[in-house]
């Protein structure tokens, strides 16, 4: 509107299809201000919320004369206000909807949030948890926390893109679980680091996986033992020890069983993989800690005597190793001799 349009005219002009009450002076009573938000009309029809002042003028007397009202358009306000609510709803949707748990941590207060989801991967409820990052790094494996710190403070230090760190936490019930935990910082105008937030996976399922793979690559499936391939590695590095140390001593044992093809012809396969894996015991009872027993496959064995104080040590293992074998093994009320 034009000022000369709504000199003289009634405040419903501004009111959403003529719903504004008058107010007369018994409806403000004692009253002297006051506030309320509604919703006013423009001209061409379009509405805006808007906040208003009023504040009541008497006269001398006390007599109330008039009420004087002053309006904002607070559209703009309005609709931030509105982004800001979808934005908090898709970040709870987000947050309950995703198996991750999430974190943020106030780098310059020094607390942290760790969501529902963060805490259900250790076992814990809210209330068992502080809400600081203390919390987190005390449960970090022993073995795991010094990579994680530095790994943390390459990132705040801005010498890495991104935060992102595999290692263990203490779980509620005593067992560490494996985490993938990613980060990344929000900086100042100067770049420095004050928030920093990100997600918290549960990959132990993924890493036991992958243990095992790493184990069934270098191991016998049938005793367990470690298998050619991962013999001739601890062999190789026995060899490379040599050649830095002048004292170095170390011996490999051959073992191969007389008569297995019999046992295994004449009692079965079944009889014969018990039979292997009672050697395997055998052999493995035989030796001192940090030697090692392999399967090279069939019915022959390696064993790798290390760190020896003289040749004789060797000898005596194998003189220990023939006494031990001599002994039959029992198998379904059969004795078994190799």
């Amino acid at each position: 509107y034009r000022g000369e349009e709504l000199n003289g005219q009634d405040g419903g002009v501004f009111a959403p299809g003529g719903a504004r009450k008058p107010l007369s002076a018994a409806d403000l009573g004692g009253r002297t201000s006051g506030r309320r938000e509604t919703i006013n009309v423009r001209k061409d029809g379009s509405t805006f919320s808007c906040p208003l002042m009023s504040d009541v003028v008497r006269d001398r007397d006390g007599r109330i004369v008039g009420v004087v009202t002053t309006c904002e358009d607070i559209t703009q306000r309005k609709a931030g206000e509105e982004a800001l609510r979808e934005s908090e709803e898709r970040y709870a949707l987000a947050a309950s909807g995703t198996n991750d748990g999430i974190w943020d941590w106030d780098l310059r207060s020094g607390a942290a949030y760790f969501s529902p989801r963060w805490l259900a991967v250790l076992g814990l409820v809210e209330g068992e948890l502080g809400a600081s990052t203390e919390e987190w790094f005390h449960r970090v494996h022993a073995d795991d926390l010094p990579r994680v710190k530095a790994d943390l403070a390459a990132h705040l230090e801005a010498r890495s893109p991104h935060f992102e760190s595999e290692h263990r936490l203490l779980h509620k019930d005593g067992r560490h679980r494996w985490v993938l935990v990613r980060g990344l910082a929000v900086r100042d105008e100067h770049g420095a680091a004050y928030r920093m937030g990100g997600s918290l996976t549960d990959i132990t399922d993924r890493k036991q996986a992958e243990e095992q793979l790493i184990h069934d690559a270098l191991h016998d499936p049938l005793s367990s033992l470690p298998n050619r391939a991962f013999f001739m590695t601890l062999l190789d590095r026995a060899i490379k020890r040599t050649r830095r140390r002048r004292d170095y001593l170390f011996a490999v044992l051959f073992v191969d069983l007389d008569r297995f093809k019999l046992v295994n012809d004449s009692l079965g396969h079944t009889v014969g993989d018990r039979l292997l894996i009672g050697i395997s015991d055998r052999l493995q009872r035989c030796l001192r800690p940090g030697d090692v027993v392999a399967r090279l496959g069939g019915d022959e064995f390696s064993i790798l005597l290390d760190d020896l104080g003289e040749v004789s040590d060797a000898t005596r293992v194998a003189e220990r190793i023939q006494a031990e074998l001599k002994e039959p093994f029992v198998f379904d009320g059969h004795d078994v001799f190799t």
